[in-house]
């Protein structure tokens, strides 16, 4: 009786172990589960500090924009295609004309 019951206990006891063991590596709260999460969790704060970084070069664009003629005026004459009235203004395809002949 006795043997059979410290066997009995010895069963139960390793199969805790094996379902415990089981359960820390491949469950679905695993180290293999947490591992994915670290390394998305950081490509998310890399995404967080480009966003940052783009935010902060736009603020600052906006800051020049308000303070300097000179991007409103780049901005019209390259954007915009305009000129002042005594300023003649060509403008450069990259393809030609279908009617003009080319030798």
């Amino acid at each position: 009786m006795l043997l059979t019951k410290r066997s009995f206990l010895r069963f139960f006891f390793v199969l805790e172990i094996v379902l415990f063991i089981g359960l820390y590596f491949f469950g679905p709260s695993s180290m293999y589960v947490a591992r994915g999460l670290k390394k998305e969790i950081a490509d998310i704060h890399i995404a967080i500090a480009d966003v940052v970084k783009e935010s902060k070069a736009l603020e600052e664009r906006i800051h020049q924009w308000q303070t300097t003629d000179f991007y409103a005026e780049k901005f019209a004459r390259e954007q915009l295609q305009m000129a002042r009235p005594s300023e003649q203004l060509y403008v450069i395809t990259e393809t030609p004309p279908e009617n003009v002949v080319q030798s």
